[in-house]
C-alpha cells in the first residue's frame, strides 16, 4: 500500500486552514482572523482624547486630540513532527472505518490520518490562543511562544489595562451575579452589547446553564446558542475555569498565514525507501494573538 502524500504551498491550504482555523474560538469567528501575514504586519491603532466644549470665541484655536499607536502581529512558525508504526496506523484507521454510523468510510489512509492529526492540532491552537505565555530565550512549543489573550488581559497595566474584576470560584449560586459585573464594566465602557462577546469556560457555561434551568432564564439548542442580555456566550476549554471576558470580538487578533510557499502537510511512508514500517506525518503553520484595546475589555478572573 502506497501511503505517501505531499501538499506544500498553496497545495496545503486547505489542511492547514483546516487545522488552524479549525480551533472553536476561530471556526465560530469570536475573533477577528488575518490570514495572510507572510512575516509581520503592524496594525495602527488611533485614539481620540477627551474634549471639552468651551465658550464660543471667534478666533480658531485648536489642539490635537488623536493618539496614534501600533502593535504588531508575527506569527510564530511551529511544526509538527509525529512518526508511528505503520502497521498499528493501519490497523486503528481500518477499525474506524468498521465502527457503526462512522463518518470517515470514504478517506484514504493519508486524508484520515490528516484529518485526525488536524484535529489535535486545532486542540493545540485553541489552548495557546488563550492561555500561551510568551518566554525570553529558547522556546520549546507554542505555549511559551506567544501569548495568549488571558496572558495579555492578566498582565496588561497603565493606560491601556483591562477592567479587571476579581472574584472566586464561580459557582452555580454566583455566576449569574459575576456576569452582571462584567455586563455592567462592558456597559460603562459604552460598548453596545449586540457588538459584544462574552468569553467563559466550559466550567462557567455549565455553571449558567444549571442557574437558569431552575430560573427559566433560556432555552438552549444547537441553533440558539445562549445569549447574556443580548451578548453572544462563547465557551473554550482553553479559558481558566473561573474566568469571564467580555469586549468587542474584532478587539481580538488572530494572525496566521495560510497561503505561505513553506507551508507543508507531508505523510511519508518510509518502507518505500528505507524498508522501515514507519509512517511519518508533518505540519508546518504559523499562527500569533494580540488584543487591539485591552483597556476596553473586561476581565473577570480569580487570583488564587
Amino acid at each position: 500500500m502506497s501511503i505517501t502524500s505531499n501538499y506544500v504551498g498553496t497545495l496545503a491550504t486547505p489542511y492547514i486552514s483546516k487545522a488552524i482555523l479549525g480551533a472553536p474560538t476561530l471556526d465560530t469567528q469570536m475573533v477577528q482572523i488575518l490570514p495572510n501575514i507572510k512575516y509581520k504586519t503592524n496594525i495602527g491603532k488611533r485614539s481620540l482624547e477627551d474634549f471639552d466644549l468651551k465658550p464660543y470665541q471667534a478666533k480658531f484655536s485648536g489642539t490635537s486630540k488623536f493618539s496614534y499607536s501600533e502593535f504588531v502581529l508575527e506569527p510564530w512558525n511551529f511544526t509538527v513532527h509525529i512518526e508511528e508504526e505503520k502497521r498499528a496506523l493501519i490497523q486503528t484507521w481500518e477499525a474506524e472505518k468498521m465502527t457503526p454510523g462512522a463518518q470517515n468510510t470514504d478517506f484514504t489512509f493519508d486524508e484520515w490520518l490528516v484529518e485526525r492529526m488536524g484535529k489535535m492540532v486545532s486542540k493545540k491552537i485553541e489552548k495557546a490562543i488563550w492561555s500561551a505565555t510568551k518566554t525570553t530565550g529558547t522556546t520549546t512549543n507554542v505555549m511559551d511562544a506567544i501569548n495568549g489573550y488571558e496572558t495579555i488581559l492578566s498582565s496588561s497595566a497603565g493606560t491601556t489595562e483591562a477592567v479587571k474584576i476579581t472574584g472566586s470560584t464561580l459557582t452555580a449560586s454566583n455566576i449569574a451575579d459575576e456576569l452582571a459585573k462584567v455586563y455592567e464594566a462592558l456597559h460603562e465602557l459604552e460598548i453596545e452589547p449586540s457588538e459584544a462577546a462574552i468569553y467563559m469556560s466550559r466550567k462557567a457555561m455549565a455553571l449558567y446553564k444549571i442557574a437558569g434551568s431552575g430560573q427559566m432564564m433560556q432555552t438552549f439548542t444547537a441553533d440558539q446558542p445562549f445569549t447574556y442580555l443580548g451578548m453572544s456566550l462563547f465557551e473554550s476549554h482553553a479559558i481558566d475555569d473561573d474566568s469571564i471576558i467580555a469586549g468587542m470580538k474584532d478587539n481580538f487578533y488572530l494572525g496566521t498565514d495560510l497561503v505561505s510557499d513553506y507551508n507543508q502537510v507531508r505523510v511519508v511512508d518510509h518502507s518505500e525507501t528505507t524498508q522501515d514500517d514507519i509512517i511519518s506525518f508533518r505540519l508546518d503553520g504559523s499562527v500569533d494573538t494580540k488584543i487591539a484595546y485591552p483597556e476596553e475589555v473586561v476581565y473577570r478572573y480569580n487570583p488564587a
